[in-house]
């Protein structure tokens, strides 16, 4: 005699005891209530096999972290093929549009991490820097005649010029103003270090980094070398448009670094309104001290 219905762990099996063993004096009848369908009593994990992600990052989704510190069962295929540098050059245009996720990402301290986002913050900090220099007073006259010492600058040397001098600009802010910061969301009690200050500064500064390839064309094209030549067709009320479009750049990098600060050291935006205002106390005495000196 064959056994019966099966349980339910042996549902689309094949029947391995459709043939009765010897000393069977019956078959097997229904499978006995506790046994059937019984729920997944040990589908919940015990607490050891619960793994936890590091502190820093205990705001972060699965889904915010960069693929090459997810768990591997979180993996999908773009994951498979994009290398930790490409992610980061990703998130230069990315901070723009989506600044939360890469601000997030910023709180990963594994070292392939810090080391693939190196190259996309020097490129932040230079570019930043060339349209600081150009926003600078010393660049409005820069074409003028004589303005060097007697010489005229030609294009190629005003390009050379505030490549090299954005270069320096940007050196300096990523320094000292990234220093400040460091100083200042100390003083609200982070225990950030100094390098999450900085490479929070130039994702900042994005916008500005912007603003050198959106305002500079256009400004180029409403009064060509006037632009950098004092009293000339930029000296109006076009002028004046064009700086206010300019500072909006600016400001625009102010309200990404309050948001930045806040969501990187998940405060408040109180907390981090006094980051920001510690910072320009720390900027005003250090440019104080250098004036002294």
């Amino acid at each position: 005699m064959t056994s019966a219905v099966p349980h339910s762990p042996q549902n689309f099996t094949a029947g391995e005891f459709g043939v009765p063993h010897d000393g069977q004096a019956s078959a097997s009848a229904a499978p006995h209530s506790p046994q059937n369908l019984r729920p997944g009593s040990f589908s919940l994990p015990h607490v050891p096999q619960v793994t936890r992600l590091p502190s820093e990052m205990d705001a972060m989704t699965v889904s915010q972290l960069p693929c090459h510190v997810k768990p591997r069962w979180t993996h999908s295929l773009s994951c498979e093929t994009v290398s930790p540098e490409r992610e980061w050059w990703l998130r230069v245009p990315g901070v723009l549009v989506r600044p939360r996720d890469v601000f997030l990402a910023l709180r990963v301290t594994d070292s392939d991490d810090l080391d693939a986002r190196q190259e996309p913050v020097l490129l932040l900090v230079l570019v930043a820097g060339m349209a600081g220099v150009l926003s600078t007073s010393a660049w409005d006259g820069v074409l003028d005649p004589g303005a060097a010492g007697g010489v005229t600058i030609d294009w190629l040397t005003f390009v050379v010029l505030t490549f090299v001098a954005g270069a320096l600009e940007g050196a300096a802010a990523y320094v000292i103003v990234g220093g400040a910061l460091y100083l200042g969301a100390r003083g609200m009690g982070s225990l950030g270090s100094a390098r999450l200050s900085r490479h929070l500064l130039a994702f900042s500064c994005a916008p500005l980094a912007l603003s050198l390839f959106v305002t500079l064309p256009i400004g180029l094209a409403a009064f060509g070398g006037d632009l950098f030549r004092t009293g000339g067709r930029d000296a109006g009320i076009g002028g004046d448009v064009y700086l206010a479009w300019r500072l909006l750049f600016v400001l625009w990098s102010l309200g990404l670094l309050l948001y930045g600060i806040r969501t990187v050291y998940a405060w408040t935006w109180g907390r981090a309104t006094g980051a920001v205002v510690l910072l320009a106390v720390f900027l005003a005495g250090f440019a104080a001290l250098t004036t002294v000196l």
